[in-house]
């Protein structure tokens, strides 16, 4: 059983890791917090994770605007459950681009941890 959830904490940190350097990444991101507004599977996969077009809505606190964006993610099939319409989730977004908007991973993972 141990060994089992070493296997998976060690695969959900190489997703960060992978995930953290990936292409599409928002760079000096601003930290918010969004609610998600609808999703759907894309169809489409990365590695083993099915890639998922989130909905979220947010307001940028500096500005007071408040912007509605598609975060495109591929979760671990450890949080996947976890994301309902409705639910806060920490993002970064791009302050000049507020259409890139991606999950702030490491604060998830962390909220995770702590409950």
């Amino acid at each position: 059983m141990w060994t089992l959830l070493a296997v998976a904490a060690g695969l959900g940190l190489c997703f960060l890791i992978i995930r953290a350097t990936s292409g599409r990444r928002v760079r000096n991101g601003r930290p918010t917090t969004a609610v998600i507004q609808g999703f759907r599977p894309t169809g489409g996969t990365s590695g083993d994770r099915p890639v998922i077009d989130f909905t979220v809505r947010f307001t940028d606190l500096a500005t007071g605007i408040e912007h509605t964006s598609v975060s495109r993610e591929a979760p671990s099939a450890i949080y996947t459950p976890q994301f309902q319409i409705g639910m806060s989730v920490p993002i970064l977004f791009q302050p000049d681009d507020p259409t890139r908007v991606t999950f702030d991973w490491s604060t998830l993972v962390a909220r995770n941890r702590a409950s």
